[in-house]
C-alpha cells in the first residue's frame, strides 16, 4: 500500500512537472521583441518619472520653472543609452551608483525624448536607424 502511494504520488508529481514545462513563458525571443520589450521599459521609466514628479513637461521642474537642461530630444542632437543622463541631466532614469527608474545604467539601444515624453528609439547614436517607430 505505501508502495502504490509513493507511485502514485511520484507520478502526480511528474504530470505537474511536465505541465509546468510546457505552461512555462517563451524565453527565446526574437532580437524585434528585445527591442521592444526595452523600449517599453524606457517609456515606462520616462512616464514613471513625470508622473512621480508631477511633470508635465521635461523641460520643467513640477513647479513649472524651466529646468536650464534641455531633454535629449530628437531634433537636439545624438540619441543616447546612458540612462544616467537621459532624458535630460536634471531629470534622469539611473542615479549613478543606485537605481532609480531603470535597472541598468547603460541599454543596449540608443534614445530620443520629446518633452511630452514621446520616447524614440535606435540603432546608434546618430540615429541611423530608427526601431519601432510609432508603437
Amino acid at each position: 500500500m505505501e508502495r502504490a502511494l509513493r507511485i502514485i504520488l511520484l507520478l502526480a508529481l511528474a504530470v505537474t512537472v511536465v505541465a509546468a514545462c510546457a505552461c512555462s513563458p517563451k524565453t527565446d525571443w526574437s532580437p524585434e521583441q528585445k527591442r521592444a520589450a526595452e523600449k517599453v521599459t524606457v517609456e515606462t521609466a520616462v512616464e514613471t518619472l513625470m508622473q512621480e514628479n508631477g511633470l508635465a513637461d521635461l523641460s520643467k521642474y513640477a513647479d513649472g520653472a524651466p529646468t536650464g537642461a534641455p531633454v535629449r530630444s530628437y531634433n537636439a542632437g545624438e540619441a543616447t543609452n546612458d540612462m544616467t543622463v537621459f532624458p535630460s541631466t536634471v531629470w534622469h532614469l539611473h542615479y549613478g551608483g543606485r537605481q532609480g527608474h531603470t535597472r541598468l545604467p547603460t541599454m543596449k539601444y540608443y534614445y530620443t525624448v520629446e518633452n511630452d515624453g514621446t520616447v524614440r528609439q535606435f540603432s546608434d547614436p546618430a540615429k541611423t536607424v530608427e526601431y519601432n517607430a510609432g508603437k
